[in-house]
């Protein structure tokens, strides 16, 4: 069984150069396994949806 782990970041960007280093130590191998495991059932890959709140501007 795999343990996970949890990282805290102070901002984005330091969060981002994290995701960075991890994915560059990773063999070749590894990230296959990763791609294989995002992509579904019907062949098109799986992510996760960001939604963003869509918000009337204030006209001056």
């Amino acid at each position: 069984m795999k343990r996970l782990s949890v990282s805290k970041f102070n901002s984005f960007e330091e969060a981002e150069d994290a995701d960075i280093k991890y994915y560059a130590g990773l063999t070749f191998e590894e990230r296959l396994e990763i791609l294989i495991s995002l992509i579904g059932n019907n062949g098109t890959i799986e992510r996760s949806v960001r939604i963003y709140p869509i918000t009337k501007s204030e006209e001056s």
